[in-house]
């Protein structure tokens, strides 16, 4: 099963490398060499110029993390501590996985089409608590854990964590007046290529089906600028679906996480009123080589390199159930608990509607079938989720249906991590998802434990 997860993960990213509309064969290595240049530029960091290196130099002038694999995992291992004992430690993050982006709602409407967002004039798209030794940094964020009751029918207490964002040091005085601020939580990157193969067909036609059978949970599509065919596409990368492929995904991190310049992106992402970031000391770039920090080849393979990160095994997936709880040890009668634990799980996921959203499965356009638990779409969540950044179509409070697989593997949950379980992420579910919501707020601890042991199924 292992090995076959494996394969088909391996076809898949390798027919989308070849035949998606990002894959410009002028650009391509072999997929061997491909996989060993992404390999290497993804996980070992970058530094400032000038520097020795010719390959790596032009970190920053301003950047939150050297490396992608700082933030972004690539072999998921099952957490430390359980569902109930996150629940009552202090466990929060690591805070290099949290980024402070901006963005300024009420001019959304009068942006330019190509722009995700309308950034602060002085601070930009997102904040950088790094910077080289000669820009000074633009600020220190601390994010501060608070609480709020979520009460049960059968009056069992859920305290539910949320941020409240302190900036300290900020260097180029105060954020404008209509400046939001929005909490990122770094995505996990596993099965990106199975997403990415997903037809656009298939997401438009899935959002028009939800509109003609059940307008009020309707999902649409996040129609995104796609620098690389230079039109209007339909967004499947991010919280909130806003980038179209991995070549533009890779690439819109690499300048705003790492400050690294690229075809689709060839400024620096300092602004105007940062001088200093605008003079400092850029990557030496040699003779016959593009101008930027990340040439595109390398940019591609990054691309296709994060795109073959597998999948881990589903922990116990239906035709190997038994096999998987016989080899923890479990005596027949104890399997055949979590197996009806499980199937009863399943039974109240689908009553309470959560099926809708999480649609179950997905396939390719090459015809492989995979079960993300998600229709892709974007929904709105409600006024507690919003975060003051809307990006293309969506709003402040919509965002992309998060894939439920591998919830095993998953430490937090939400796009800003606020919350520690399961539990706490249903309950913070609003908007479109309330009706859903209520049916978990009366479901009894048996029914709850039931449905957690199906989450964690997948």
């Amino acid at each position: 099963m292992v090995f076959r997860t494996l394969y088909w993960t391996f076809i898949v990213g390798f027919l989308t490398l070849m035949n998606h509309a990002w894959a410009n064969a002028s650009y391509l290595l072999p997929e061997e060499d491909a996989l060993a240049q992404g390999r290497s530029f993804f996980h070992l960091p970058w530094v400032a110029a000038p520097s020795s290196t010719t390959a790596r130099d032009g970190l920053g002038p301003l950047f939150n993390t050297n490396a992608c694999v700082s933030c972004h995992e690539t072999k998921l291992k099952k957490p430390r501590f359980t569902q109930e004992e996150r629940q009552k430690i202090d466990f929060n993050p690591n805070w290099k996985h949290l980024i402070v982006k901006l963005s300024q709602a009420s001019q959304h409407a009068k942006r330019d089409s190509t722009q995700i967002t309308v950034p602060d004039p002085v601070y930009g798209y997102q904040l950088s608590p790094n910077n080289i030794t000669s820009v000074a940094a633009e600020a220190t964020p601390l994010f501060h854990a608070k609480t709020k009751d979520f009460i049960f029918n059968d009056g069992t207490v859920l305290p539910l964590r949320y941020w409240e964002l302190e900036l300290q040091n900020l260097g180029y005085g105060p954020l404008a007046k209509e400046t939001g601020t929005s909490i990122r939580l770094a995505p996990f990157t596993i099965g990106l290529s199975l997403i990415e193969a997903i037809p656009n067909t298939h997401l438009l036609q899935t959002q028009q089906k939800q509109q003609e059978q059940t307008p009020w949970l309707a999902g649409k599509v996040n129609w995104v600028y796609d620098a690389i065919s230079k039109e209007k596409t339909v967004g499947k990368f991010g919280w909130k679906a806003s980038q179209a492929n991995l070549v533009m995904q890779s690439a819109d991190a690499a300048l705003n996480d790492m400050g690294l310049t690229s075809l689709y992106f060839p400024h620096e992402s300092c602004t105007p009123a940062q001088t200093a970031c605008q003079n400092a000391p850029q990557g030496r770039i040699l003779a016959g080589e593009e101008p930027f920090n990340l040439s595109t080849q390398r940019l591609y393979s990054i691309a296709f390199y994060t795109g073959q990160l597998p999948l881990p095994p589903q922990p116990l997936s239906p035709a190997k159930r038994e096999a998987s709880l016989r080899q923890q040890g479990l005596s027949q009668e104890a399997q055949q608990k979590v197996i009806a634990s499980i199937e009863r799980g399943q039974e109240i996921f689908a009553k309470s509607q959560c099926i809708h959203c999480h649609q179950s499965q997905q396939t390719t356009d090459t015809g492989k079938v995979f079960y993300p638990y998600s229709d892709f779409l974007l929904h709105d969540m409600g006024e507690e989720l919003a975060d003051q950044r809307p990006e293309f179509d969506a709003s402040a409070s919509e965002w992309r249906t998060a894939p439920l697989w591998r919830n095993s593997y998953k430490t937090f949950y939400l796009h800003d991590g606020r919350a520690r379980t399961l539990a706490e992420a249903i309950a913070w579910h609003g908007g479109q998802a309330t009706q859903a919501r209520e049916a978990f707020r009366q479901l009894s601890e048996q029914e709850r434990q039931d449905l957690f042991k199906f989450l964690e199924s997948l």
